[in-house]
């Protein structure tokens, strides 16, 4: 079975088309909202571009009105010849596009008439995230010559076959995003965003466009909504190879410091290198003695061999008087959590 493609060359594949031209329809389904809606978008200016008229329904409006529907799909348009009939979550509550028994929806045969009518001249547009390929609305836009499009989640954990947490399609998505809207950001600043916010692409878009305008501040606040940004539970999921957790936790440090029991904030690298070595040193000492420390993996013995001889060395550099910071952090956790997916 092909590989499904990621949903922003599933744009681009509609934007092409609509460079053609309207297609007589469309099926925006899949789960990633915030292409869906840009897609959306994308077939409603194009329309009033070409002179239609656009009359757009929500079944998650409390005004939506199930017989305007029927009407604008049905009617003719008093100023224009044609008209964009837009459907937006059809398969939400009440899932206005299943069958009853084995008879189509009233509002399915509505959709079928109109895609069917090539004299109403009606474009007929429906957002249905949870839309089968093979439903009947489906069949009749690709069969009018329309654009059936699906647009997945974007990947948010490594691959089997590519464990390096920097290519993942979010992470990468987000370094894009950024370069498009004029911010430079580093993979592992883009992890830090990923793993502090989630797969939340319009969530995503808010983060970077603050980073826009506050700097990499914007990459600190992010941390620290997170709230992991005090040096143990930071050591404690850079030893459970937890990127999620210990990336935005390191970032929130350097960035934000550590609010101690008095009120003030430490924002001495020194002072916070030695209170996370020194507790990822007791996780380590942990592990080499079969001690089930919390959020700790389990590991072969000689990973935590291996971690505790990375660790060393890293206290060695400070106290030779280099100074290290969130991206040597950053190197160590990768480090860690890729020593913990080689496991077995």
């Amino acid at each position: 079975m092909a590989k499904e493609p990621p949903p922003q060359k599933v744009l681009a594949q509609l934007e092409a088309a609509l460079e053609r031209g309207l297609p007589p329809g469309a099926v925006l389904r899949g789960e990633e909202s915030w292409y869906r809606a840009r897609a959306r978008d994308r077939l409603v200016e194009a329309a009033r571009a070409a002179g239609l008229d656009v009359a757009q329904h929500d079944v998650g409006d409390p005004d939506f009105d199930v017989q305007g529907l029927h009407a604008d799909l049905g009617g003719g348009s008093l100023f224009a010849t044609r008209r964009l009939v837009v459907l937006r979550n059809g398969t939400g509550d009440g899932d206005l596009l299943r069958k009853a028994g084995s008879k189509d929806s009233p509002v399915t045969r509505s959709l079928l008439r109109a895609l069917a009518d090539a004299d109403g001249g009606h474009v007929v547009v429906v957002e249905a995230p949870g839309l089968r390929a093979d439903h009947a609305v489906a069949k009749a836009v690709k069969k009018a010559g329309g654009e059936v499009l699906s647009f997945r989640r974007l990947w948010d954990t490594p691959s089997p076959w590519n464990p390096d947490p920097r290519r993942v399609e979010l992470v990468e998505w987000i370094v894009a995003h950024g370069r498009a809207l004029g911010v430079r950001l580093k993979a592992e600043e883009a992890m830090v965003l990923a793993a502090a916010t989630g797969n939340d692409l319009a969530a995503l878009d808010r983060e970077v466009r603050n980073v826009r305008e506050v700097g990499t501040a914007g990459l600190a606040a992010a941390a620290e909504r997170r709230g992991a940004s005090k040096p143990w539970p930071v050591a404690d999921a850079m030893c459970a190879g937890d990127l999620a957790a210990a990336l935005p936790g390191i970032e929130g440090l350097f960035r934000g410091g550590f609010q101690e029991k008095g009120g003030r904030r430490l924002l001495d690298a020194q002072g916070l290198l030695a209170m996370l070595f020194g507790s990822a040193r007791k996780r380590i000492h942990g592990g080499l003695a079969g001690e089930a420390a919390r959020n700790a993996p389990e590991r072969p013995r000689e990973q935590w061999l291996g971690m505790a001889h990375d660790l060393a060395a890293a206290e060695r550099r400070t106290r030779s008087g280099v100074d290290l910071d969130e991206n040597d952090l950053f190197a160590l956790a990768l480090r860690w959590r890729r020593a913990r997916g080689r496991r077995g």
